[in-house]
């Protein structure tokens, strides 16, 4: 697969997870589950009352997941490829999780609207807070792309094996 600019500055600043499952039901229960649970929008509920939307496609093993669309979160793209498992009766499941182009560039501009109006109001002091700042927002986004990896992990495992997930 090749990978866009945007994909590449993503891994760089590792704003990507690249994750393997290995689901206990054969592949074509995978691809008939799977096929069927992202035919519809998927709805999450949650702590805080904070509802989470997941949608997508899936067509010739390949699965694309975009979400969470929720109040203040990123949203991520989840790409993914089935194939058989070494395992019998079990499913391979290759994902590729990396944040939306657009929630990238909000991030970005983000970023530098709270660099220039740390410089304009510290000045040289302002050099001084940034690398605090910057790490302190490195930190929460990589937290953040964690928990929503592993949301995302657990919700392709329960759909690929029929599970029910869980509705407000």
């Amino acid at each position: 697969m090749t990978l866009t600019l945007v994909q590449r500055m993503q891994v760089w600043f590792r704003l990507h997870r690249r994750i393997t499952l290995t689901v206990p039901v054969a592949i074509a229960v995978a691809r008939q589950q799977l096929n069927f649970s992202l035919s519809r929008e998927i709805v999450l509920g949650g702590r805080f009352k904070l509802t989470r939307r997941y949608w997508g496609h899936f067509s010739a093993d390949q699965l694309t997941l975009y979400g969470p669309r929720a109040q203040k979160q990123f949203c991520f793209r989840t790409q993914g490829q089935l194939s058989a498992s070494d395992l019998p009766d079990h499913t391979r499941i290759d994902l590729d999780i990396y944040l939306r182009t657009l929630d990238l560039y909000l991030l970005l501009v983000a970023i530098a609207v709270v660099t220039t109006v740390l410089l304009a109001i510290f000045r040289l002091g302002g050099l001084v807070l940034l690398p605090i700042f910057l790490g302190f927002f490195y930190l929460m986004v990589q937290w953040h792309f964690q928990y929503y990896a592993t949301e995302i992990t657990q919700l392709l495992k329960d759909l690929s094996t029929g599970v029910k997930v869980e509705s407000p």
